[in-house]
């Protein structure tokens, strides 16, 4: 703790560049909703069902099918316009889908099981189900729910796992597959260095999810 005075003579000390009156920071990352004034009881959030119907694809590494995030307690069937389907693949059984993962494809060679563990972070975070008692090796227990907690999952591997790598052939197929499915948006937490729209592949192939009335969320 310093005065103003001694404040101002510490800037005058030789490799001292300046000196900083100290502010408060606050965590946001487990409490986006209150940030952005989402409450349980009244306003967007329950006016909208808590996402409920809304089916998101999600392009990316995949999905951890058995996190409790994924749980369907509470949600009637899916709609029946909906043509997705999850896949049967080497270390991922269909039967693990519910009325929440509602779809999982594959646009590598491997399965739609998320080896890297973004894929999983991202959906639970736009759509987990509300889990009561979370915590992180006993540390940081409470609720974890994602922000449109009703909403359904539908998953759109296309990224090749452990190397970071999403080649935008795998990134294209997945989101024709994603438009011609059926969902109402498509999220994708991946990008690359920015080049002209009119070159860019997954920009080109957005516009067209777009121009087919499908909302797109991108990094």
């Amino acid at each position: 703790r310093l005065t103003d005075g001694e404040a101002q003579r510490m800037a005058t000390v030789p490799g001292v560049s300046r000196v900083y009156k100290d502010r408060l920071y606050h965590t946001q990352t487990t409490r986006s909703p209150w940030f952005m004034g989402l409450h349980d009881d009244f306003g967007a959030w329950p006016d909208a069902e808590f996402g409920d119907g809304v089916i998101i694809g999600f392009v990316d590494t995949g999905i951890w099918p058995e996190r409790a995030s994924f749980s369907d307690t509470g949600l009637g069937p899916v709609r029946s316009t909906w043509r997705g389907k999850c896949v049967d693949a080497p270390g991922f059984n269909a039967s693990l889908c519910n009325n929440k993962l509602v779809g999982a494809k594959s646009f590598t060679d491997s399965s739609p099981r998320d080896i890297d563990g973004h894929g999983t972070h991202v959906a639970s975070t736009a759509a987990g189900s509300e889990v009561p008692s979370a915590d992180l090796f006993k540390f940081a227990g409470g609720r974890a729910s994602g922000v449109a907690r009703k909403a359904r999952i539908a998953v759109y591997k296309a990224c090749i796992p452990m190397k970071d790598d999403c080649p935008d052939s795998a990134l294209t197929a997945a989101i024709d597959a994603a438009v011609s499915d059926g969902v109402d948006l498509i999220s994708i937490s991946i990008g690359d260095t920015a080049r002209p729209f009119y070159d860019d592949l997954l920009a080109v192939a957005t516009f067209g999810a777009e121009r087919r009335g499908v909302f797109v969320v991108m990094a």
